[in-house]
């Protein structure tokens, strides 16, 4: 929450556009992982399911969330049984996708899945790309996390790397993530969501923070 990260506020601002659309409470989190907002969906009476690729990540929701249905799956391949009227994807995820290619055929499958009077929220970084270097140190008590975080722009994409340092008094951790992101501005994200058929209700700060836009869609 410090740094404008609300889990509960985010939920809340998308649940207010479900009330104007009047949709029923039933919502997919699109790289759910491990069922924060799905979380606040369930305490405000959803009936809820989270798709995540990565297994660790799904492994913890289950523990977190109780009586939710979460699988394992990606962007462009999830396929559920039924569609459903309101689906969600946070924290920039969406930029998994490397480019506008991966990201048409990833809104074409959210709208194969959403239902025809749906909505489609999420968030994603539409400002400059730029290379960058940072350190945070967490020091309190027997707990010592240092993190680690490198950013660079290449002709494939922008890769991040990122790494935590851990302590505990006990044992000491590494976790390291490499990752490959896609940039986009607002107009490619527009143009990409209309030849997927959607029909652009939003696009403005909305619930995100930083350098990210939120985007408020529907099918055409």
């Amino acid at each position: 929450k410090k740094y404008g990260f609300d889990h509960r506020k985010m939920v809340l601002w998308i649940d207010n556009w479900r009330k104007k659309q009047k949709l029923p409470k039933i919502v997919l989190d699109l790289a759910c992982g491990t069922g924060k907002h799905i979380e606040q969906f369930k305490k405000l009476g959803y009936k809820c399911q989270g798709i995540d690729a990565s297994a660790g990540m799904l492994k913890i929701a289950k523990k977190n969330v109780k009586g939710v249905k979460f699988s394992k799956g990606t962007f462009q391949k999830f396929k559920l049984k039924i569609k459903v009227p309101l689906i969600t994807c946070f924290f920039n995820s969406l930029t998994y996708n490397t480019n506008i290619s991966q990201l048409k055929k990833s809104f074409n499958n959210v709208h194969r899945n959403l239902e025809k009077t749906g909505l489609f929220v999420f968030d994603i970084y539409c400002g400059k790309a730029e290379n960058f270097k940072g350190r945070k140190v967490f020091d309190k008590g027997n707990m010592y996390i240092l993190r680690t975080m490198i950013g660079k722009t290449t002709p494939k994409g922008f890769k991040s790397y990122m790494r935590y340092d851990i302590a505990d008094g006990k044992k000491r951790y590494k976790i390291e993530e490499r990752s490959l992101r896609g940039t986009f501005t607002v107009s490619q994200v527009k143009k990409a969501l209309k030849s997927s058929g959607f029909k652009v209700l939003y696009s403005n700060k909305g619930y995100a923070v930083g350098g990210m836009i939120t985007f408020v869609a529907k099918p055409l």
